[in-house]
């Protein structure tokens, strides 16, 4: 019940955009009351639900509402670059990002391993930091309590954290993306 997919997203200088969680649910049902209502879930993170808690266009689209868009706001001009992802490639998933002032490109297929900046050097660590909380949880979980979607949120809000700028930096640099800004 607590699985879920996270879509991260990072600029040249380090910035970390509001990780984006998908738990599986349906739209509009309990698990979405859950983080609507006054609850504990980190206020850092923008949450949505799909019934397999994957990213699909309706999921992306939210993305972009929510994440993407406040983002763009009074900024001239953004650069996005995405893996060809199947619904990254839709018309109706383009047009949206491209209407926020965003000129978009693509990773081509196999080539996402060396050139997309999430999957050479931040997704490894922030993975890590998130497998050393729920190892810290195991250790001290002497009542045997399940792990809930409520704790995964806080997991991913402190594993986000202790990705530094300095990583993020120099993984744009390793790959040869140079931050003229």
């Amino acid at each position: 019940s607590a699985r879920c997919t996270i879509l991260l997203g990072v600029t040249m200088d380090g910035i970390k955009l509001p990780p984006f969680v998908v738990f599986r649910g349906k739209e509009g049902g309990r698990i979405t009351r859950e983080w609507t209502g006054v609850t504990e879930y980190p206020r850092s993170s923008v949450y949505a639900v799909q019934e397999k808690a994957w990213m699909d266009k309706r999921v992306f689209l939210e993305w972009i509402e929510k994440v993407w868009k406040p983002f763009c706001e009074n900024k001239t001009s953004t650069y996005l670059l995405m893996d060809e992802f199947s619904v990254h490639l839709m018309t109706e998933c383009v047009n949206p990002i491209q209407d926020c002032g965003t000129e978009v490109d693509f990773v081509l297929g196999g080539y996402t391993s060396k050139l997309q900046v999430l999957d050479v050097g931040v997704n490894k660590p922030f993975k890590d930091y998130v497998k050393q909380c729920y190892e810290q949880f195991m250790v001290q979980n002497v009542a045997g309590r399940k792990v809930c979607r409520l704790d995964v949120a806080k997991w991913i809000e402190e594993a986000w954290g202790r990705v530094s700028t300095e990583t993020i930096c120099n993984t744009w640099s390793s790959i040869g993306f140079i931050n003229t800004n």
